[in-house]
């Protein structure tokens, strides 16, 4: 069957009604107001189905699923009743003689989450530590197979939880000349205008500019490694030689790093990977700088219709201003160990390149070190 792409919108207090008149009365708490918004597809079960068969085949918790169609995990499902399957993308058949034992939980207990911007699913589960809720957990219940792909008014299932927490949400702070709008409304970055200080028109005698050599601008363009097109883009590595990888790009749950951290000796000049503009300039000299402490953030173009940016943060000292234009090769910060670097007995540079919200691995993107 063809891809439903639904997205669905809850009472939880009365979900029964939503879908049919064949699924039994709705139960649990909430209330007409609770309304959350999912996106999942619509399944007509077959003869001999259970909740239990068809989450174990949709790999959805059966608490999720009972707890969003407002019917009971053990009652039976009677066929031809409709049942939405939250996360899903496809319709997928069920087997009614599993192989294996059908996972049982105890009854489902807990409440609803509305992720808020900003939010990660190791803070959710930080913030709900005191109801033994885990991040392997959140990702079952809720059927995540990618932590990092959380978007803000997603609802979360969270297990045995008795009230809402607030998720605490790292802050960093923007100075610019005049308020940035990409960063308006956003609860991670507190805006910090400072205006461009008017300088003072000096006279210069006129044999004090007479015969004197052009002063050359900029620093070397040119790296000792080649350089990568990434969509429009052609990059290179933001440090030259005398650094090394101290941590790597990951995706797992205990070690993720959306990007890479470099090693190298505090005040080592950080480079434009490539040509760009200042989209942000944050933490400086602020102890609201988050992990990333001094950061900035350079925007490249498209590249396949989604945002390219690069990411450069725990920076002793940031060398540009929002809204400047980059060429790469360009000087725009110095390594240093501000925020929540890893630690090391150097500076670090925590580098990331992202389309939009999609992290991509430095050492796959740029050339090779070796």
């Amino acid at each position: 069957m063809n891809r439903f792409g639904l997205k669905a919108i809850l009472f939880l207090a009365a979900a029964a009604a939503l879908w049919c008149a064949g699924c039994a009365s709705p139960g649990g708490g909430g209330t007409t107001n609770d309304v959350v918004i999912m996106d999942g597809v619509m399944h007509k079960a077959g003869p001999n189905e259970t909740i239990y068969l068809i989450a174990k085949t949709y790999e959805v918790s059966p608490e999720l699923l009972a707890r969003v169609n407002g019917i009971d995990m053990n009652s039976p499902v009677s066929e031809g009743t409709r049942l939405f399957i939250p996360g899903a993308t496809e319709y997928r058949a069920v087997d009614t003689n599993p192989a294996q034992t059908v996972y049982q939980p105890a009854a489902p207990d807990g409440l609803w989450h509305q992720v808020g911007q900003g939010e990660t699913l190791i803070g959710i589960a930080k913030a709900y530590e005191e109801y033994d809720v885990t991040v392997q957990e959140l990702q079952r219940v809720n059927n995540l197979p990618d932590a990092r792909q959380l978007r803000a008014g997603q609802v979360l299932w969270i297990p045995r939880a008795k009230e809402v927490k607030d998720v605490e949400v790292a802050q960093s702070t923007i100075i610019a000349e005049a308020p940035v709008k990409e960063a308006k409304d956003d609860p991670r970055i507190v805006q910090k205008v400072v205006p461009k200080p008017t300088p003072t028109p000096t006279e210069k005698k006129p044999e004090e500019t007479a015969n004197k050599e052009p002063t050359p601008k900029g620093p070397e363009k040119t790296f000792p490694r080649e350089v990568t097109e990434i969509g429009d883009a052609r990059f290179q590595w933001p440090l030259k030689d005398n650094f090394r990888v101290l941590r790597p790009y990951s995706t797992a749950a205990d070690t993720m790093n959306a990007g890479i951290d470099l090693s190298a000796p505090e005040g080592t000049t950080i480079y434009a990977a490539a040509d760009g503009k200042v989209q942000l300039v944050g933490g400086v000299d602020d102890d609201l700088g988050g992990s990333f402490g001094n950061f900035i953030i350079l925007y490249h173009g498209k590249r396949n219709n989604e945002d390219l940016r690069t990411i450069y943060a725990h920076n002793q000292e940031n060398l540009v201003t929002v809204g400047q234009l980059v060429k790469r090769g360009d000087a725009i910060a110095k390594v240093g160990k501000t925020g929540a670097p890893p630690a090391n007995s150097e500076g670090v540079l925590h580098f990331e390149i992202r389309e939009s919200t999609k992290a991509l691995d430095p050492q796959k993107a740029l050339p090779s070190l070796k």
